[in-house]
């Protein structure tokens, strides 16, 4: 059983023990959703990660009777997944609506936690005061509720903010004061990461034996505790200190052990920040070579998962490295990305730095062109000398003549290319507009359709509220829904229509499981394959793979999963199903729905000509969807066919390269 048909048939169980959706235990459905997650995240498969907790969300927050708890936790559960998969930027809306409804839960524990996880994400990202902020809240939550192993976490979050504004003597103020709890609490774990920070304050001071004496302590405590993390963190502090004591060799076996353990457990940011100890240390020792590596492998890091901090670092630090190397160019160029990503206002040795480097570059190139100008002059001398005045003028004439010729025809062919260009432009400007008119006019009418049923179904709640009973709450609500998944859909569509006009979808290509592919696009109509009672059943065999791209092959099948289900009665079937030969793999959609006339289905790709018709329930349907699918689906070399009749079905099958 794939790990995707493991959630449906998890969420399928929830729902039947149950009288109906809305009186499911959202806890108890939510408590096996987070195991399975946390398995997910250890994995690393956030893909699926991310689609069990939105599916959760979504049903919930569908419900008449919202659980505010379970949804903080869910939210907070994904924003761990983007922090995970080192995506600390994206984990912020998350946390913020996590700490949202702790508060409508009245959830003071879970606020705190959410508050605490902020101010981790916002130090990530280097935005101190908010930081700051959010660690102040979390430590008035959690003394409130006596949470003292928490109160010692949030302490030392707050002092390493001080210690990142170097204000050092209220950094060590806040570590002791954490360090003393955690000492009370006889918490060896946080004993150990107290220890830590206070020797890093005693580093920033050059106090660096005392600093390794506060290290291997906690490096000790960190063996016995068989920590394996926290034991790289301690041997990249202790392996830092020994490169500014100048003991270069010591320093290296320090910090290639703490790379190997961070590697191993695929810890991205503090492989960063190990690279780049590790680049200032062989810089230092005077290999270049070496140091540029490591500097460009942290930048790397640091760039993909938002690590500013680092970024500008590295930026310093290979401009320094390019200037003592003499590369003066690269030396500006990495200077000038420092210089400009630098949040506060750059000092008087900057400013001198910079012009100091512009100087240098620009004597360089002064330096080149002289020599230029130079040849030139002593090339001109020779000739001068070797020839006569009567072949240098016909030698001019005839190069004036060349010129003249050469700029005719040059001109020639520009207007000619450019009256092509005119043309090809005309035509397709003449084609867009028509699509564009077509588009708007389906969009507005969508819209238009689904604004109305908001407005009537707001008007009547309103004026009809206090006479209204339960099940009529809850059908008003149910319609309200429907009309938002269907603009939802709709505009989701269209944003990928648009980049794809735009030639900004890019293929990356990759080994792609198709069943669990499948799955995931079953997932996505799950909720309205269950209210319509409609069977969707995956036949595609366990572990067929091709090369391809996932996120678009993703998009097409779930359009094409999605219209099965739309265009279905209550009751009906949906099969999806494969078959792989030679190199071509055709994957088929087929229900047993409305089906189409063969006009119809004739024009399903011409959005300037298609006629989109509602679903089997009133689903709304623009045909952007299919255009789309088409339009992916040519970007991987594939086609896509269709098989209908009317009153008896449709059959869309594609066909693409399996390598």
């Amino acid at each position: 059983m794939t790990k995707s048909l493991s959630l449906l048939i998890l969420f399928i169980t929830s729902f039947c023990f149950y009288p109906s959706a809305t009186t499911i235990n959202s806890p108890l459905v939510l408590d096996s959703i987070l195991i399975r997650v946390d398995q997910m995240i250890e994995n690393r498969e956030y893909h699926d990660a991310f689609a069990l907790i939105d599916s959760f969300i979504n049903h919930e927050q569908k419900k008449v009777s919202i659980d505010y708890r379970s949804l903080s936790q869910a939210f907070l559960k994904k924003s761990e997944c983007y922090g995970s998969s080192g995506e600390y930027q994206k984990s912020i809306p998350h946390i913020l609506k996590s700490i949202k409804y702790s508060e409508k839960a009245n959830d003071s524990i879970f606020l705190a936690i959410g508050y605490r996880e902020l101010g981790y994400s916002y130090t990530i990202i280097g935005k101190y005061n908010e930081a700051l902020e959010a660690y102040q809240e979390a430590l008035k939550l959690d003394q409130a509720h006596d949470d003292w192993d928490n109160v010692s976490v949030d302490l030392n979050a707050i002092g390493k903010i001080h210690e990142l504004w170097r204000q050092f003597d209220k950094a060590l103020d806040f570590y002791n004061q954490s360090l003393q709890i955690a000492l009370e609490q006889k918490n060896l774990y946080q004993v150990a990461v107290r220890m830590a920070g206070i020797a890093s304050v005693y580093k920033s001071l050059k106090q660096y034996n005392t600093a390794l004496e506060w290290l291997k302590k906690a490096l000790d405590i960190e063996i016995e505790l068989g920590n394996e993390v926290q034991r790289g963190y301690r041997l990249d502090q202790i392996g830092e200190i020994y490169t500014m004591m100048g003991d270069y060799t010591q320093a290296e076996e320090y910090l290639k052990q703490a790379l190997e353990i961070f590697e191993v457990n695929h810890i991205q940011l503090s492989k960063s920040i190990v690279q780049n100890h590790l680049a200032a240390n062989y810089l230092l020792k005077k290999d270049a070579q070496k140091a540029a590596y490591y500097y460009n492998e942290s930048l790397a890091i640091a760039q993909r998962i938002g690590f500013s901090n680092m970024i500008l670092k590295n930026y310093q630090e290979l401009s320094m490295l390019y200037e003592q190397t003499g590369d003066h160019v690269n030396a500006l160029k990495h200077y000038k990305r420092f210089f400009f990503l630098k949040d506060s206002i750059y000092n008087e040795k900057a400013q001198s730095q910079l012009m100091e480097f512009q100087a240098k570059y620009e004597t360089e190139q002064k330096e080149k062109e002289l020599a230029i100008m130079n040849q030139e002059k002593l090339t001109k001398e020779l000739e001068l000398n070797r020839a006569n005045q009567q072949k240098l003028f016909m030698i001019g004439i005839s190069l004036v003549l060349l010129i003249l010729l050469a700029s005719l025809y040059s001109r020639f062919v520009i207007k000619k290319r450019t009256h092509a260009q005119l043309t090809t432009i005309n035509s397709k400007l003449n084609e867009l507009n028509s699509t564009k008119d077509k588009l708007f006019s389906v969009l507005a009418h969508d819209l238009r359709n689904s604004m109305w049923a908001f407005s009537n179904i707001t008007e009547s709640l309103c004026n009809n509220f206090s006479r209204m009973s339960q099940e009529e709450l809850k059908n008003y609500l149910g319609e309200l829904s429907h009309s938002a998944s269907s603009v939802k859909e709709l505009l989701k569509n269209l944003l990928d229509w648009a980049k794809s006009q735009q030639n900004s979808v890019m293929v990356n290509k990759k080994s792609v499981n198709i069943e669990e592919l499948v799955n995931q696009s079953i997932n996505h109509v799950f909720y309205s394959a269950l209210q319509k009672d409609i069977e969707v059943k995956n036949s595609i065999e366990k572990g067929l793979t091709i090369i391809t791209d996932e996120d678009i092959l993703y998009t097409i099948l779930r359009n094409l999963v999605n219209n099965a289900v739309k265009y279905t009665s209550n009751g009906g079937k949906v099969f999806i199903d494969a078959i792989q030969k030679n190199d071509q793999l055709s994957i088929t959609v087929t229900d047993n729905g409305i089906g189409m006339t063969p006009d119809q289905y004739a024009k399903l790709f011409d959005l300037s000509s298609c006629t989109p018709c509602t679903g089997t329930q009133g689903e709304k349907g623009s045909g952007l969807g299919l255009v789309l699918s088409k339009e992916l689906l040519n970007r991987l070399g594939g086609t896509i066919a269709i098989d209908s009749e009317l009153n008896k079905g449709s059959s869309f099958t594609i066909t693409l390269p399996t390598v």
